[in-house]
């Protein structure tokens, strides 16, 4: 069952953060951010007490109504098993990947080259199925209400908080992406699209380090009129970091509707197509997701940025690059319309990307390959090195250097793509006012590069991202 795989799971996380933090350092270092519970482990239940008494059969349906509406007339709320407030470590991560790629379409199928830059993607820093297998990104993250670890955190609300530790990194998804077979690199739906798995090439990856409360209760449900030997448990996982947060309800109804299967199946008369066709109607396993932004579960790619001119960019620059495509436009429409920058492809790369991070047992899997030390030898190295320039606090002003990094790359390459549209089709008339810019760009990128992206990329080995890429015509800029 869920419930046990998940105790299982956050004991055995629990007994690793002992291990790991057996002597006197803390549990996180600095750059780790963490946002407060929002909601006591009382108020947790009482709120959500009718819908876990209705899920539970019906128990203390009565109570938990008067609890949660009628507060002053003192009746307790259907309880939990179980409750264990814990915090559960993610990364929010901005990254810039180049990657070659067959676009097919009614015009053209032929390798092209993508720039794609994704901002404030959500990856679990932890792995348990199901709970990893879901996206818990939020809003309320990139408000940056949170703040860093300390030891004033691990108690709230009267609750000792479970600290989970960080079991991986989002570094070596790359060195996945490069190790996929052109078959694992295709994608259908919507339109068809594969990537050239050995072009893949990280340019830029800034990683933040997120604590995100949670709590995770287990209930029992004890069906009417049939006692099983063991009562039915399922597992629920409330997010705290808001009074209104979402919350996870573990799928039990296939296990309901068999146990009264195995019950019918006496009543002489009764048709085992019948019964087979009732199981089937119900899901086997995963979980339900209810609250503000459930149906964002499968969600994990952040924004994927458009061709549009960022508005932080001066209103000169935006009306240069507009003027320019436009005449592009205007001398071939059908090419450019479509060739120069095709936006609908965002859609099948977010699929990809959603669907593969969602996949059962995906992450576990990376875990193992890549920071597992059982299979990497007793000398592989911690799981996470928190002295990896790449990984930031997830702060406003550092999620804010990396996304005018990221735009000002965004706007090098739409300058670059430009100008080689003008070269191509002998075209002058604003070719030096876009020169011109891409030169400006250049330049304050070169005074403003992150003190932490020039040192990666010493560590490295790589240029910098200000000197120009290999282009080819037609080239396909993937944004948001």
């Amino acid at each position: 069952m869920l419930s046990h795989r998940v105790c299982r799971a956050v004991n055995s996380a629990a007994r690793c953060n002992h291990r790991c933090l057996s002597t006197a350092s803390p549990k996180y270092p600095p750059k780790v951010r963490a946002l407060p519970f929002q909601l006591s482990a009382a108020e947790v239940i009482t709120r959500w007490s009718v819908g876990m008494s209705i899920a539970s059969g019906g128990t203390n349906l009565l109570a938990s109504i008067a609890a949660r509406y009628l507060p002053w007339l003192g009746f307790t709320p259907h309880q939990p098993v179980h409750i264990q407030a814990v915090y559960l470590p993610v990364w929010m991560v901005d990254a810039h990947v180049d990657a070659d790629v067959w676009i097919q379409n009614e015009r053209q199928n032929r390798l092209q080259n993508y720039g794609t830059y994704m901002y404030q993607s959500y990856m679990p820093g932890f792995v348990f199925e199901p709970i990893s297998s879901l996206s818990l990104a939020h809003p309320a993250y990139t408000q940056f209400n949170n703040v860093r670890f300390s030891e004033d955190l691990e108690t709230q609300h009267g609750s000792d908080i479970l600290c989970l530790p960080f079991t991986h990194t989002p570094f070596k998804l790359i060195d996945l992406a490069r190790s996929l077979s052109y078959e694992e690199a295709t994608t259908t739906e919507p339109k068809p699209l594969r990537f050239d798995p050995e072009s893949v090439k990280e340019r830029l990856i800034a990683a933040y380090p997120l604590l995100l409360p949670v709590y995770i209760a287990r209930y029992e449900l004890r069906l009417l009129g049939h006692q099983p030997e063991e009562p039915i448990s399922y597992t629920v996982v409330v997010e705290a970091h808001s009074k209104k947060g979402r919350i996870i309800v573990e799928n039990i109804h296939r296990r309901i509707v068999t146990d009264l299967a195995d019950e019918i199946q006496q009543i002489p008369g009764e048709s085992d197509t019948f019964l087979a066709t009732l199981v089937g109607m119900f899901p086997n396993e995963g979980v339900q997701v209810y609250g503000p932004y459930s149906s964002h579960a499968d969600r994990f790619v952040g924004n994927i940025r458009s061709d549009d001119v960022p508005a932080s960019f001066d209103k000169q620059g935006a009306e240069a690059v507009a003027a320019a495509k436009s005449q592009l436009r205007d001398v071939a429409p059908n090419e450019m319309g479509k060739g120069y920058v095709n936006a609908a492809f965002r859609q099948p790369l977010r699929r990809w990307i959603n669907a593969a991070a969602s996949r059962n047992g995906a992450l576990e899997e990376y875990r193992r390959r890549y920071f597992d030390p059982s299979s990497l030898g007793p000398e592989a190295a911690a799981p996470v090195d928190w002295e990896d320039p790449r990984i930031r606090e997830h702060t406003q002003e550092e999620t804010l250097k990396t996304e005018l990094w990221m735009r000002l790359c965004e706007y090098c390459r739409r300058c670059q793509l430009l100008l080689s549209e003008f070269e191509s089709k002998s075209l002058t008339h604003g070719k030096d006012g876009v020169a011109k810019r891409l030169e400006d760009a250049k330049q304050f990128m070169e005074k403003s590069e992150p003190s932490w992206l020039a040192e990666w990329r010493s560590r490295s080995g790589e240029k910098p991202l200000w000197e120009p890429v290999a282009l080819q015509r037609n080239t396909i800029v993937l944004f948001d």
